[in-house]
């Protein structure tokens, strides 16, 4: 070939390659995926949050978001992915479609939790630094201490409630994380609203190697609200830290509520609620005792479907064990009768073991679903 040939092979082939990045210039990241209901997209919008994507794009037909306004539908799409704290996103409408570009923001906890198990941090500010370094070294302390998964969600259920105060008077924006919201802010600064609470379940169980997530929707009286999902042995259920610091020192209540400490569908009845398209994982339609109301690890309480049984063994975590504070849970009980426990208790106490000095107790309870209650019994003299 002549070097003049060459020289024409060359410039071609430069020109087929400057066609080519044009064109590649030309394409979008990655292409629109179209379905035909809101549904759909919401589905998947968890697939690609549960992958870390950054970049997520939507077609949808326009009768499937005619409710919705664009900020209407942004709300919607962050609800339904609740690994996101925020999302930014922008609309191309037709008459027969809409194009939704997703760039989304995950949670401190998220970021966190992900950032300590690549051993790359980065990406993380200042504060998210020295949050997580704290957040590792109690994840350390509370795998030396206890050996089960069950034990080791229950440390942390407790840590939390002991650490945080439950504050809600921020003004939220759309461009940044409100303080309270993170994990950050809890395990720094020890205040936090649902979401705070339930990103530092996220973070602490996560380093612990606990399977977790978030689920969002509603409280009792139909505000938003954010809690957590824990899997155990295959099954998954709901765990609501804030839900469990409900108590106040200064009036001498609990402090901490295990009335949605790891509750299947059936416990969440009447309290917490969400529209299935909002659903991040299947619950266990029961709640099972042994994952929290179980006789064998320290700490934990019991079951019982009689009152009398119930009573012998509140006076016997007493008189054996030395537990001031004693938590179980009755079954086939919607709501306790509370002089009736009272006085199988005296009888158990009195007639029964022939109590040698005067006891008194106070107790405290709350409905477990539809049929049980869960309650906690202080010996305040015994």
């Amino acid at each position: 070939m002549t070097i003049k040939g060459y020289d024409i092979c060359w410039r071609r082939y430069a020109l087929a390659l400057a066609l080519m990045l044009v064109c590649a210039l030309a394409l979008p990241a990655r292409a629109a995926h179209e379905f035909k209901s809101l549904d759909e997209a919401y589905e998947y919008l968890r697939v690609c949050t549960q992958r870390r994507d950054e970049r997520i794009v939507l077609t949808l037909p326009a009768s499937a978001v005619s409710a919705y306004d664009d900020d209407e539908l942004r709300l919607q799409l962050v609800m339904a992915a609740p690994l996101l704290s925020r999302l930014h996103s922008t609309h191309i409408r037709t008459a027969d479609s809409l194009t939704c570009e997703i760039t989304p923001t995950y949670r401190a906890g998220v970021r966190m939790s992900d950032a300590w198990r690549s051993g790359d941090l980065s990406a993380l500010s200042e504060s998210e630094v020295r949050a997580l370094q704290i957040a590792v070294e109690l994840a350390i302390e509370l795998k030396a201490r206890y050996d089960t998964n069950l034990e080791l969600e229950k440390a942390i259920f407790d840590e939390l409630c002991s650490r945080l105060t439950y504050v809600n008077s921020a003004v939220f924006a759309s461009d940044h994380d409100t303080p309270i919201t993170t994990a950050t802010n809890a395990l720094l600064y020890g205040e936090a609203n649902c979401q705070g609470y339930s990103d530092a379940f996220y973070l602490l169980a996560s380093l612990c190697g606990i399977d977790v997530g978030f689920q969002n929707g509603f409280d009792s009286r139909g505000n938003s609200h954010l809690w957590n999902t824990i899997c155990l042995d295959g099954n998954w259920y709901a765990v609501d830290v804030t839900a469990g610091d409900s108590g106040d020192s200064s009036t001498g209540e609990p402090l901490i509520n295990y009335a949605l400490f790891n509750a299947g569908t059936d416990a969440c009845a009447g309290s917490l609620n969400w529209p299935t398209y909002y659903q991040s994982v299947e619950l266990a339609p029961f709640s099972d005792d042994n994952y929290f109301f179980n006789a064998g690890p320290p700490n934990f309480g019991s079951s019982f479907d009689d009152i009398e049984a119930l009573c012998r063994y509140l006076y016997d975590r007493r008189a054996g064990y030395g537990a001031t504070e004693v938590y179980a849970l009755l079954t086939n009980c919607a709501e306790l009768d509370l002089e009736e426990f009272n006085a199988t208790l005296a009888h158990i106490v009195e007639d029964v073991y022939r109590h040698p000095r005067a006891t008194s107790w106070r107790v405290w309870s709350w409905p477990q679903g539809e049929d049980s209650t869960c309650l906690l019994l202080r010996w305040n003299q015994f």
